[in-house]
């Protein structure tokens, strides 16, 4: 059996926890920018947290089971393909759902809250929709 070294294991655990808290930070702070209260923006943030996390445990004990694993010698060895990209799309829909809910709306429309990477995926952009040459 492979046992990858304490610094791969260190960089995994920072991302695996930090894309979530980050996403989790972002949200409280969005919230309380769109004036919801700082009880609500913390539910949004625990809430948020909570689906963040039963996805890392879920798939994580999806791993376990050795759903995900791909042998090279078994007639279908891209159902382990497969797996994953029914978990990367179910996230994937479920976070891109979440934006559709009053609060994620709001919340994603406030002044303070970060701008999308590019500004064709902001509607209230000057330059969105219109390409660059």
């Amino acid at each position: 059996m492979y046992h990858a070294p304490s610094y791969g294991w260190a960089l995994l655990l920072i991302v695996a926890i930090g894309i979530p808290a980050t996403t989790c930070a972002i949200l409280y702070r969005g919230a309380v920018a769109a004036e919801l209260g700082r009880r609500t923006a913390a539910g949004a943030a625990i809430v948020t947290a909570v689906v963040l996390g039963g996805w890392i445990v879920a798939n994580s004990l999806l791993a376990h089971a050795g759903v995900y694993y791909r042998d090279p010698h078994r007639a279908a060895p891209w159902l382990g393909l497969v797996a994953v990209g029914v978990a990367f799309t179910g996230t994937l829909v479920a976070l891109l759902g979440a934006t559709r809910l009053p609060i994620g709306r709001r919340v994603l429309d406030a002044p303070g809250t970060p701008a999308p990477a590019w500004p064709a995926l902001d509607r209230k952009h000057p330059d969105a929709g219109h390409a660059h040459s």
